[in-house]
C-alpha cells in the first residue's frame, strides 16, 4: 500500500509507521555497527602476530585465506538473512548479528591454532551478513525514497564518525591494557572480550528501539525458495542488476581495504623493531585521514544520490574509486605522507560508492521482496569480498602490497562506464512509497 509522508527530524521523512525513536535507533545501530564489523579485519594484524604468531612473509596468504572463508559463511548468510527479514522481521535479524558478532570476539582470543581461528570466524561472518543487509534493508524500510539519499548521506557521516570515535578506540585496546600492566597476550584477549560485550549492548538497544511492525504481509505467505527465487530474478530489471554489479564492486572495496591496508602498514612497522600492539597502532593515523574525509563528505553524496539520476551518482562514484585505488600504485613507504594523501582519498572514494549503492538498492528493490532483493544484494558483495582477497592475497605475497587495491581500481573504472552507459535505462519505480505493515 501507499504511506503517508510523516515528517522526521532535520528534514527526514519517514515512512507511515516509523517512529523517531526507530529512525534514531536504527542511526545508533549503524554507528556502532561502523566499527563493531570491521574490527576482526583491521585488527587481524594484531591476532596474526599475536595469538597464531604467523610469520610475516605468510600474513597475506593467511589473512586472504582467513578472510575468504569468513566471506564465505558471509555468502551464504546475506542470502539468508533477508529471507529471514521478510518471513521474522528486521528487527529479529539486525539483534541477532550484533550476538553473533558478540559471540565471536568472545571466542577469538582462545584461538590458537589456525583452524580454531578459522572456525570462530563463522559467528563473526553471520553476525556481519545479518547487520550489513538490515543497514540497506531498514534504510528503505523507514524512509521516503526522495530522502533515501539525506538518510544514506546521515547514515555515511555516523559510519564516518564512528571510524573516527569508536573504531580507533577498539583497536587501540590491546595498548591501553598492556599500559595498564598486562602482558601483550591478556591484553588482547581483553580487548576482544571487551568487543564482545559491546556488541551485546548494542543488541538489546536495538531489540527495544527498532519498530516490531517490520515484516511485509506478502512475504509471510511465501516461502523460502519463491522469496530467494524473486530476489535473483529481480535483477531482469536494470536498475536492480545495476545495483547488483555496484554491491559487487563497493563491497570488494572494504574487504581490500579491511584486510590489506592495516597489514602492509604493519608489515613495515614490524620492519622496524616494533613490537605487534605497536605495529597494529602505527595504521590508526592513516585510517584516521580516510575517515575523516568519510565524514566530510557523505553528507554531499547523499544529497547528491537524491538530486541527479542515481544511475549517473554511481559513474562518478566509480571514477573517484578508480583513481584513489590505483594512486597506492605509486606508494612504496605506507608511512610517509604520501600515504596520507591516498588515503583521504580512499576515504572519500569508500563512503561515495557505499552511499550511492545502498540508495540506488533501495529505489530499486520491490517493497514486498525488499530483503530479499538486498539480500541478494549483499550476496553480490560477499561474493566479490571473496573473490578480490583471494587474488589481492596473492598479488599482495607475489606482486607488490598496492597489488589489491590496484585491482579494486581497475572494477571502479568498469562500473563507472557501465553506469554511465545505463544512465538512460535507470529510473525511480513509479510506485516507491510502498511499505511494510
Amino acid at each position: 500500500m501507499m504511506s503517508e509522508t510523516v515528517a522526521a527530524p532535520r528534514g527526514i521523512r519517514r515512512q507511515e509507521g516509523v517512529t523517531r525513536r526507530n529512525l534514531s535507533t536504527f542511526f545508533l545501530g549503524s554507528f556502532l555497527a561502523a566499527s563493531l564489523m570491521p574490527y576482526v579485519s583491521l585488527s587481524k594484524d594484531f591476532i596474526l602476530n599475536t595469538f597464531l604468531k604467523v610469520p610475516v612473509s605468510e600474513q597475506g596468504h593467511v589473512a586472504g585465506n582467513l578472510q575468504t572463508f569468513r566471506e564465505f559463511v558471509v555468502l551464504i548468510s546475506i542470502a539468508l538473512s533477508g529471507l529471514l527479514a521478510d518471513k521474522f522481521g528486521r528487527r529479529v535479524v539486525f539483534c541477532l548479528g550484533f550476538l553473533l558478532l558478540g559471540v565471536s570476539y568472545a571466542l577469538i582470543p582462545l584461538a590458537t591454532t589456525y583452524e580454531q581461528l578459522r572456525n570462530f570466524y563463522i559467528f563473526n561472518g553471520a553476525g556481519a551478513a545479518f547487520i550489513t543487509a538490515m543497514l540497506s534493508t531498514v534504510l528503505a524500510d523507514y524512509v521516503m525514497d526522495e530522502d533515501r539519499g539525506k538518510a544514506g548521506g546521515r547514515q555515511g557521516f555516523l559510519l564516518a564518525l564512528s571510524g573516527l570515535l569508536l573504531l580507533p578506540l577498539l583497536l587501540a585496546l590491546p595498548i591501553i591494557f598492556k599500559k595498564a600492566g598486562l602482558e601483550l597476550l591478556p591484553a588482547g584477549q581483553a580487548a576482544y572480550t571487551l568487543t564482545g560485550v559491546i556488541c551485546v549492548l548494542a543488541a538489546v538497544a536495538l531489540w527495544l528501539g527498532l519498530s516490531r511492525n517490520d515484516k511485509p504481509a506478502a512475504a509471510e505467505k511465501k516461502s523460502f525458495v519463491q522469496l530467494a527465487y524473486e530476489g535473483i530474478t529481480a535483477a531482469r530489471a536494470p536498475g536492480v542488476a545495476l545495483a547488483y554489479a555496484a554491491a559487487f564492486v563497493s563491497r570488494g572495496d572494504l574487504v581490500v581495504i579491511g584486510t590489506f591496508l592495516k597489514l602492509w602498514i604493519s608489515k613495515v612497522a614490524l620492519a622496524n623493531n616494533m613490537d605487534a600492539a605497536e605495529a597494529s597502532a602505527r595504521g590508526i593515523p592513516i585510517l584516521l585521514i580516510s575517515v575523516v574525509f568519510q565524514l566530510i563528505t557523505a553528507p554531499f553524496f547523499g544529497r547528491l544520490a537524491d538530486k541527479m539520476n542515481r544511475a549517473m551518482a554511481l559513474s562518478l562514484a566509480g571514477v573517484i574509486g578508480a583513481i584513489a585505488y590505483s594512486a597506492t600504485y605509486f606508494i612504496h613507504d605506507p608511512l610517509g605522507k604520501g600515504m596520507l594523501f591516498v588515503a583521504a582519498m580512499l576515504g572519500v572514494a569508500q563512503i561515495s560508492g557505499l552511499i550511492i549503492s545502498q540508495v540506488l538498492i533501495a529505489q530499486q528493490a520491490p517493497a514486498q521482496i525488499r530483503g530479499s532483493v538486498i539480500g541478494f544484494f549483499g550476496f553480490c558483495g560477499a561474493l566479490a569480498q571473496i573473490i578480490l582477497v583471494q587474488i589481492g592475497g596473492r598479488l599482495y605475497d607475489g606482486w607488490r602490497e598496492a597489488g589489491p587495491f590496484v585491482l579494486v581500481g581497475g572494477l571502479n573504472v568498469l562500473l563507472a562506464v557501465v553506469a554511465f552507459l545505463m544512465r538512460s535505462r535507470i529510473r525511480a519505480p513509479e510506485t516507491s512509497g510502498e511499505t511494510i505493515s
